[in-house]
Order: C-alpha cells, then structure tokens, then sequence
C-alpha cells in the first residue's frame, strides 16, 4: 500500500478513499481507469459534500474554510 497524490499515479488495482473524499472528477477519472474504489469518505464528510453541491446549484457562493495539509 501507498499514497498517491493524483489520479494519474494509479494504474490499475484498487483505492482505499480516506476520510476527506476526493473531487467527482477523480472519481470519475478512477472509474474510467476501472480502478477498485473503496470508498472510506466520513459520512459528515459526504453530507457536507452534498450540502455544498445543492446550495451551489441553487445559485450560492459556498466557500469552505479548513487547514490545508501538506504531504512530505
């Protein structure tokens, strides 16, 4: 096992989705690739997600605030 930092690092075989979640386009990159997807997503995590998507289709800015992380 190891951590990859973008979709084009995986070519074949299965992924573990941490916590936080990915963006739907690399979902859907890893699923064009027919890649494995073990989603592990936070269900807070998802709901926050869907939140956002159904306030933005509904015509508002969402803006999300967090810590970024950086990877070493």
């Amino acid at each position: 096992m190891r951590v990859v930092e973008t979709v084009e690092e995986i070519s074949c075989g299965k992924v573990i989705i941490r916590s936080h979640g990915v963006t739907r386009s690399d979902r859907a990159a890893l699923e064009g690739k027919g890649i494995t997807i073990v989603d592990a997503t936070c269900p807070f995590v998802t709901k926050a997600q869907e939140h956002a998507r159904t306030l933005s289709r509904n015509g508002y800015a969402v803006v999300v605030v967090g810590i970024r992380t950086t990877r070493k």
